[in-house]
C-alpha cells in the first residue's frame, strides 16, 4: 500500500526570484497586492508574500508514495474528495484527499500498463484504459471490478464517460478505433474508424458527440444519432 507524507511545512511563504535593482515595487500577488522585498542581505532579489491558506490539505504539498513503476495518469473525484492513479506497475491506487492523504485501497486487475482513468460523474465508478487492450469498469465505493470491455486489438490509450443519461463509455486506441460503450450491454455498441492510433477521447456536455484525437494531427466529432463522422 502507498502512503502520503509532507514534503514541505511551509504553510503560507512563498517566494518569486526578481533580477536588476530597485525597491520590488512593480511585483503583485495573486489577490493583486504588491510584493515587498525581505530583508535577508544586501545581495538578495527575493521577493516574498504571506498568503493566508485555503486548502484543507495537511501541508502545502503532499507526496504519495506507493506505486512500484512510473506513473502514466492521475484524476481527481468529481467532490474532490479522492485521487485515482495509475501506472506501468498494473495497478490503481485510490487516494483520500485530505489529512495526510492515506492510500486506502488497491485496485488489481490488469495485464499491463494503466494509461488512463476516468470517474464517472458523480464518483460512484472509475474506468481504466490499459495497454492490455481492455477498458475496465470500478466500483469506487467498495473497491470491485464491475466490468471488463474487451474489443480493442490493441494498446487502449483514452477513456471517457457521459456526464448525463444512460451509463455510455467510449474508449480509444491504438487500433485506429474508438469504441461506443453502453453499461446495459454485453459487447461494444459501436466503432468508428479512425484511420490513425486514437489518444484522446471525450463525449460532448449533452453525450450527443464523441470527440477523438489521434497521431494524425486532427480532432474528430462522431455522431452518436447517425453513428458517422460529422467534422474534422
Amino acid at each position: 500500500k502507498g502512503r502520503g507524507r509532507e514534503t514541505n511545512n511551509n504553510n503560507s511563504l512563498w517566494t518569486m526570484k526578481r533580477g536588476g535593482d530597485g525597491d520590488g515595487s512593480g511585483g503583485v500577488q495573486a489577490d493583486g497586492q504588491p510584493l515587498k522585498r525581505a530583508k535577508t542581505g544586501p545581495e538578495s532579489q527575493s521577493l516574498v508574500a504571506m498568503r493566508k491558506r485555503c486548502s484543507g490539505l495537511k501541508s502545502r504539498i503532499m507526496l504519495l508514495e506507493g506505486h512500484a513503476g512510473e506513473v502514466y495518469t492521475t484524476r481527481i473525484s468529481p467532490l474532490g474528495e479522492h485521487v485515482a492513479s495509475g501506472g506501468f506497475d498494473e495497478s490503481i491506487f485510490l487516494w483520500h484527499v485530505y489529512g495526510r492523504c492515506e492510500n486506502y485501497c488497491v485496485l488489481d486487475g490488469h495485464k499491463n500498463a494503466i494509461l488512463e482513468l476516468n470517474w464517472s460523474t458523480d464518483g460512484s465508478r472509475l474506468y481504466s484504459a490499459s495497454a492490455d487492450k481492455t477498458c475496465m469498469v470500478w466500483d469506487a465505493t467498495y473497491g470491485e471490478r464491475v466490468k471488463i470491455l474487451r474489443g480493442h486489438e490493441n494498446h487502449v490509450n483514452a477513456v471517457h464517460s457521459a456526464r448525463r443519461g444512460p451509463e455510455l463509455v467510449c474508449t480509444g486506441s491504438n487500433d485506429g478505433t474508438v469504441k461506443l460503450w453502453d453499461m446495459r450491454q454485453r459487447r461494444c455498441a459501436h466503432s468508428f474508424d479512425a484511420q490513425f492510433p486514437v489518444t484522446s477521447v471525450s463525449f460532448s456536455d449533452s453525450a450527443d458527440q464523441i470527440f477523438s484525437a489521434g497521431i494524425d494531427n486532427v480532432i474528430k466529432v462522431w455522431d452518436m444519432r447517425t453513428k458517422e463522422l460529422e467534422r474534422s
